[in-house]
């Protein structure tokens, strides 16, 4: 393995391995699960973590430029990449919410194997 892509190679036993976490939504402990604040401005009314086309469409130019780049750090690919979570968390929103959008998910899955078939 080569250091550029992320592995140690200090220590034969040891190997750091991740998990890459590309959006859209990444996490409740950064300022709107660290969707960019431009998305509010331009759509004050937005459903995040649903399938409103407004945002899905946002995801999928996000995505079709980060996957590429991605798949190339894939453990499967010389990287240490050894998983993508597509989305954070969800099952545990929907429980606290009420809402599960299904419709959303499978988009993000369909986007994700449009922008790189290796990430499937």
């Amino acid at each position: 393995m080569h250091a550029d892509k992320g592995i140690s190679c200090q220590c034969p036993w040891v190997i750091h391995f991740s998990t890459a976490r590309p959006g859209p939504y990444i996490c409740a402990e950064r300022d709107g699960g660290g969707l960019p604040y431009w998305l509010y401005a331009i759509h004050p009314d937005i459903s995040l973590r649903s399938a409103d086309p407004r945002f899905l469409i946002r995801v999928e130019a996000w995505w079709g430029r980060l996957l590429p780049i991605l798949r190339e750090r894939l453990y499967e690919n010389g990287g240490n990449v050894i998983m993508v979570q597509l989305e954070n968390e969800y099952g545990s929103y929907g429980l606290q919410t009420g809402y599960c959008d299904i419709e959303y998910m499978n988009a993000l899955k369909v986007s994700n194997q449009h922008n790189s078939r290796t990430l499937s």
